[in-house]
Order: C-alpha cells, then structure tokens, then sequence
C-alpha cells in the first residue's frame, strides 16, 4: 500500500470517528433531556426555575456516571478525581434539599403469597394459583413464601446446598469472593459511603464454602461460574411441579439452555444469569470506649465505660440493578431492605466504578454495629426476612440491600433475567448510562 493511500484511509477513519462521537453525542444528549421526567417524578411540583436548575445538575450528575464508566486515566487524576468527587456531592445535596422526606421513611406492606396455603395437588388447587399469579403486578416486589419444604432443601443428595456445595464438582471451582464482607468504608469526605462491591479474593468453592460454614469467616461470595459450567443444576431451584407457572408469570427463563451462551464462540449470552451467595453473619462481640470523643492514642483507664456491641455483620449494600431477579433462599435467612427506582435521586446514586452493571448508593450506615438499624432510609421502603425455602421477586433497578443476620449462615440463588421492557421503562435514564457497563459484561470482561 503507498503511502498516499495509507494517509487517506486514515483521515477515513478519523472522519468517520468523529462522526460517530458527533451522533453518539447527540443522541446522548436527547436521551438524557428525555429521562428528566421520569428520573424526577417523584419531586413535588417546581418552579420554572427549580426545574431548568435541576435539568443541568442531573444532565452533569450524567456525564459525571459517563466519565466513571469509561474508566478513563484521566478520572483518577487528582484534579479531575477532585471536581468529580465535589460537584457529585453538590448535586446529591441539591436533589435532597428539593424533596420534603419529614415522614416519608415509613415500611411498607410487601404483596405475599404462601404457597403451603394453596397445596398443588389438585388441578383446581393449581387452576385458582395460576390466576392469582396472572393478576400479579411484576413492577411491584412480590414475597414467595414456602416454595420450598425445608426438609427437602437438607437433602443430602441435593447439590446446591452446604454439603453439595463442598463436594464435586463444584468444590473445585475457581471464584472471587470478598475476603471481608464485614468493612465499612468512607470516601476521602468521610460522609458519605463508598460501597464494598467488589470481590478482592480467589480461591477454591469448597474452601470459601468451609471457612464461612465451620470456621465462622467473614468471607461472602456472589457468583455466576458454578450455574454457567453446569446449567442443568438450576433444576434443583424450582419445584417441578411450580415450573410451568413460574415460567407463564415470569417468563422462559428456567431451563438450563437459558443460562448457556450462544451465537458464534458464544458470544452472546444467556437470558438467565444463576449467581450463588454465600455469608454468615458472625457471633462475636466487642468493646469500644463510651465516650463521645475517645482517641486511638488514649491509654487503657479502669475509670472509663466500655459498651459492648456485636461486631458488623457481611451484607450486600444498597444497589440497583438493571434485571429482574427471583432470590430463592436455599438455607437460613437474610433481611432486604427495598426501596422503588423513583426514590433514586435521594440515595445518593453513582454508578459501578468497577466496570460493572449496577449503581449503588453513597448513604452512610447510620450504625455499621447493629443490624437491626444499619442503614435510615429517607424514602418509604420493604423491609423483611427471607427464610429457607422463601423466595423474593425483584423488579429491574429497584434498590435493594441485603444484610445477613447474626448467627445464621445463609444460602440463596438468584435467577437474574434481563427484560428489555422494563430495563427502560423502570428508569430510562439508569438505563441510558448503564449502557458502557452493560456491553463490557455482556462481552464477558466483567465477571464474577
């Protein structure tokens, strides 16, 4: 090729870039415009004002979300790392000052059913769940209880279980895990919370599954690997018989041919992601100094009054996620707390810094000690308890935080599925921004 030629297909390629950022650009920009309303439905009525004031700050809160899912050098630079840090802080402090929360934190009561109440061995028994279950409204949360004999789930042939899960093959299966799911950790302004989402472990499934079970670790882990290297076991995480209606209520989203990738080098992946997780909240206790202002370099002085607290449990911290998922309780129980997508702009939402499809909030727990009261929440929300053999529908990006109890070790698959619908109905401009994240997991350099 001559030079001459080689220059022009340069400039080809340049033009054709800048073209594409110049339309990227723009349609970035309408779809941005476009995602003010339903991002701030929830705000009382504003002024002309307050509303063009609150278009530019949500307009740079976005590009703030697009430089952090770039991953870009230049956005760990200190200066840039500096503005960013400020101006997302100004602008969650600006969006909470615009809603009224006096009284807006109350519980709400959860849609349940208890399938021990409507046995499935008659077809009319079957019949009248199968109606109650196409009345369901799935943008609303929905708490299954009983889909699960808990003597079944004990079953020692059964895989997906505490003893399975240490025996072949998945024992010998390669994860990440979070080597303390326990740590609480601040942001340099130390006001706001900074998320511990990402696994900083490896190690063998059957030695994570021990250390939580018979050594009382701290460790958790939420992976996808076990399901996708042997699918056919997400037979083992719905009853035969609930099957056919979960799959005309939810979808066809549980068979094993869902979870396995397709297309050529499987390069497009399943409809249904299966991740396992696994944590136990721990037992032991502390002491820390009463008083108000103690310091680390104080010495020991009998006079004093030390409180005794239980030590942080693991959990999962507030998160919003852009897929459906049915949470199965395979062993011991969790607390979630959720909350709609329409409350995002007051919990300080940032998306992934790690490359992944979700955002998380910034919201300090308000006693990282006591799990019965560790995140105030400003917003009306769910809270309640999942149990062995429970189940808990999640619609797409609602938030949602798991804690898990002292004393109890607990097991729970998640059948994520991704429904194109409701990923941009339920908050189109999550939807928008989470879409540089979404590619990089969906080409598979983003798993756990």
């Amino acid at each position: 090729m001559s030079l001459t030629n080689y220059t022009l297909q340069q400039k080809k390629i340049r033009a054709l870039l800048v073209r594409s950022v110049i339309w990227s650009t723009l349609i970035s920009v309408l779809a941005i415009s476009y995602s003010q309303y339903q991002f701030h439905s929830s705000i009382p009525d504003l002024y002309f004002y307050q509303t063009l004031k609150t278009t530019w700050y949500t307009s740079k809160w976005s590009l703030i979300q697009i430089l952090h899912s770039l991953g870009a050098p230049m956005v760990n630079f200190s200066l840039l790392g500096s503005w960013i840090e400020t101006h997302e802080h100004s602008i969650w402090s600006f969006w909470e000052n615009l809603h009224n929360t006096t009284n807006t934190t109350k519980i709400l009561p959860i849609p349940t059913i208890d399938l021990s109440q409507h046995p499935t061995g008659s077809k009319e028994s079957l019949q009248k769940l199968t109606l109650y279950f196409q009345t369901l409204d799935l943008n609303q949360p929905l708490l299954i209880r009983n889909l699960w004999d808990k003597s079944i789930l004990t079953s020692s042939n059964r895989s997906l279980s505490l003893h399975g899960l240490q025996q072949p093959p998945f024992s010998n299966i390669t994860i990440d895990y979070f080597q303390d799911a326990t740590l609480i950790q601040n942001t340099k302004s130390n006001d706001t919370y900074s998320g511990v989402l990402k696994p900083n472990g490896k190690a063998l499934l059957g030695e994570i599954v021990k250390n939580i079970t018979i050594e009382n670790g701290n460790q958790k882990f939420g992976s996808q690997i076990p399901l996708e290297q042997y699918p056919h076991y997400i037979q083992e995480l719905l009853p035969k018989e609930y099957v056919t209606l979960f799959t005309n209520t939810f979808g066809d989203y549980f068979s094993p041919d869902r979870i396995q990738h397709s297309g050529p080098f499987g390069l497009f992946p399943g409809r249904t992601t299966v991740p396992l997780f696994l944590a136990g909240g721990n037992s032991q206790s502390k002491q820390h100094d009463c008083r108000k202002n103690n310091h680390e370099d104080d010495v020991e002085d009998p006079s004093i009054q030390y409180c005794s607290y239980s030590s942080p449990q693991p959990r999962t911290d507030l998160h919003s996620e852009p897929i459906g998922n049915i949470a199965i309780q395979l062993y011991g129980e969790k607390r979630w707390r959720l909350i709609s997508s329409k409350y995002s702009y007051l919990l300080q939402p940032s998306i992934s810094r790690h490359g992944r499809a979700f955002f998380y909030s910034h919201l300090q727990p308000s006693n990282q000690f006591d799990p019965t009261s560790s995140m105030k929440l400003p917003t009306p929300h769910y809270d309640l308890i999942t149990n062995a053999g429970d189940a808990l529908w999640i619609p797409p990006w609602m938030w949602h935080r798991v804690d898990y109890i002292q004393d109890s070790i607990a097991l729970a698959a998640s059948i994520f599925q991704f429904r194109p619908l409701e990923f941009m109905t339920h908050n189109h401009l999550f939807a928008i921004l989470v879409i540089p994240n979404l590619i990089k997991e969906l080409l598979r350099t983003q798993t756990e």
